[in-house]
């Protein structure tokens, strides 16, 4: 996964284009993590930080990590009022050793655990380093299927990395990575419909995957879209992820 490092720019259009109609994640996820007022929070991939925005007010302190100096550029920028959030430029494989002797009561990863280069090292730090005693833990990750749909007629365009499909698989590997380290595992599907209803509106998602989405086929994929939103009038893409949380490390 390494060379689909996200930028900025990339995930902003991503996240715009995915906005209208979806299916509010950052709820989810906060329905999931039960965040209490005395909760000091270690979020692994901040990226943008459209999660820890959310969070923040909820918490006592949160610590943002992430490897890309960009993203947390960007994202200090936006971070207001939030006065309780800390940066840290850092790989999350690394963060155990950089954070030695910190622990905090929730450590959340959302779509970005998979770009660890030893998640089964990285997990057992996570519940054996970084965790407080009575901590959570929660991670989510793209599941079997998701945009199964998209990568199909992208498919039949250009070749697309099988690399980016296989990580719709990933997070069942990750629950059972969870699962040899905490003794109380759940696991909750997430699934969502997002229905673009112009090719404009498509398109801008199309840019916003510009790690697997090559501009030089940019144009044939508007052209063989446009053939979709002429017979069907939109054009829909199926999210499915797979939220785990978990506490009692073993």
């Amino acid at each position: 996964m390494q060379n689909q490092t996200n930028t900025q720019d990339r995930l902003d259009r991503r996240i715009a284009a995915n906005r209208d109609g979806t299916r509010d994640m950052t709820a989810f996820l906060l329905e999931l993590a039960h965040p209490s007022g005395t909760d000091a929070v270690l979020d692994l991939g901040c990226g943008p930080g459209t999660q820890v925005t959310r969070l923040a007010p909820l918490v006592k302190s949160v610590l943002a990590l992430d490897i890309s100096e960009e993203l947390l550029a960007a994202f200090s920028k936006r971070l207001g009022d939030h006065k309780n959030v800390e940066l840290m430029a850092s790989s999350m494989d690394d963060a155990a050793g950089r954070l030695s002797g910190r622990r905090f009561d929730l450590i959340q990863a959302v779509y970005s655990i998979y770009y660890s280069n030893d998640l089964g090292r990285l997990i057992g730090d996570i519940a054996h380093r970084l965790l407080a005693p009575e901590g959570r833990f929660l991670t989510i990750s793209p599941d079997a299927g998701n945009n199964a749909e998209w990568y199909e007629d992208l498919g039949r365009i250009f070749p697309v990395d099988p690399d980016i499909i296989r990580t719709s698989d990933i997070s069942r590997r990750i629950a059972g990575l969870v699962l040899d380290n905490f003794d109380d595992v759940r696991c909750v599907r997430f699934v969502n419909e997002i229905r673009y209803q112009t090719l404009a509106d498509l398109m801008a998602y199309y840019d916003g995957c510009g790690a697997y989405c090559p501009p030089e086929h940019r144009a044939a994929a508007e052209a063989y879209f446009r053939g979709r939103f002429e017979a069907e009038g939109h054009y829909s893409i199926a999210k499915r992820a797979l939220a785990i949380t978990a506490k009692g490390p073993r």
